[in-house]
């Protein structure tokens, strides 16, 4: 904030350190069979006193995630054009679809569609089908930690029901539909779209912008409820671990026990917790203060995939522009459905 009002005043300001755009404290060696003990402790238990959980899902599950990186993995390697195709959103506001930072990242935003929603994906494969079974599983995973957390919290189910899109069909009543380059679900009502999403992210690490940026991205908290990450085939995200209160390379103890085990790192998922819960559980639950490592080139480029579980923007104010436009969505479909 200091060199905020400098910068107004017309005073002289310092140039920001490395600390400050993200921090560059190593991670330390982490204790023996810490990723066994975390689970152990249990989601909840793990939350409250760590900040991140692991979450181990079915084979049927990690395939899910496996084809959607493969998927992922093609999208992003098209040309520009062809990507510019799905950049997207509501109202002429940009809120699903394809995005970019120059020499950075790109990512692709997911937001689940009802019938008659219109919400474009890249046609002719299995890239929205693929993305939007991932983006359904991982928010089940979401509604389930809520009502474990129900009873450690200071809020009620009624509360948080309030705080989610509205309560999806169970899975095997839920239909995902593909019409040419127009893909939606049943997992919302008809001509709604989420307020959740799923992002999918390409991390270039190129040597020559190491200067430029530290850290893919700096230390930092999610603003939603809960985000889900699944383990990436290139490590980098790193977790300050509340309870020990240094950092911790959380992806790499994964892909660590399952070169050990022969497991699939797709089985496994990293939550943690988001400001608005961190808010509305008055604090009994911190906020998972987290960071993406940049890697060196050598090691390849990185695909992530974070399911950021959201409130309502109509319930808790809207945080960003196209918050307004899903919110006009949201109303309109839900009176419909009424």
């Amino acid at each position: 904030m200091e060199w905020l009002i400098n910068k107004l005043s017309g005073k002289e300001s310092q140039p920001i350190t490395p600390i400050q755009e993200g921090g560059t404290e190593p991670c330390i060696d982490p204790p023996l069979n810490l990723l066994q003990t975390v689970m152990d402790e249990g989601v909840v238990a793990a939350l409250q006193l760590r900040g991140y959980a692991f979450v181990k899902v079915g084979e049927h599950e990690a395939s899910l995630v496996e084809q959607l990186r493969q998927q992922q993995i093609a999208f992003f390697n098209e040309p520009v054009d062809e990507k510019f195709l799905v950049k997207s959103g509501c109202y002429d506001v940009e809120s699903y679809g394809w995005s970019s930072v120059e020499n950075l990242k790109e990512y692709y935003q997911v937001r689940v569609g009802g019938r008659n929603s219109n919400v474009p994906y890249p046609e002719g494969t299995d890239f929205g089908k693929l993305s939007i079974e991932v983006y359904q599983f991982l928010d089940r995973i979401g509604r389930n930690i809520l009502e474990d957390l129900i009873e450690s919290i200071p809020l009620d189910r009624n509360t948080i029901e309030e705080l989610l899109d509205p309560y999806p069909p169970l899975p095997e009543d839920t239909i995902v539909e593909v019409d040419g380059a127009f893909v939606s679900s049943t997992f919302v009502p008809d001509g709604y779209i989420s307020s959740s999403n799923l992002d999918l992210f390409k991390y270039h690490n190129l040597d020559e912008f190491s200067d430029n940026w530290i850290n893919n991205h700096p230390s930092h908290v999610d603003s939603g409820i809960l985000s889900l990450i699944p383990c990436s085939d290139v490590p980098g995200l790193e977790f300050m671990d509340q309870s020990l209160n240094e950092w911790i390379a959380v992806e790499e103890i994964i892909q660590t026990h399952c070169q050990n085990t022969g497991e699939s790192h797709y089985r496994y998922i990293v939550i943690m917790v988001g400001e608005c819960l961190d808010v509305r559980s008055k604090h009994s639950l911190k906020s998972g203060m987290h960071r993406v490592r940049k890697v060196p080139q050598s090691e390849g480029k990185r695909y992530s995939i974070v399911h950021k579980q959201r409130s309502r923007p109509e319930v808790t104010g809207p945080r960003y522009q196209q918050d307004y436009a899903i919110i006009d969505i949201q109303q309109r479909a839900l009176s419909q459905q009424n």
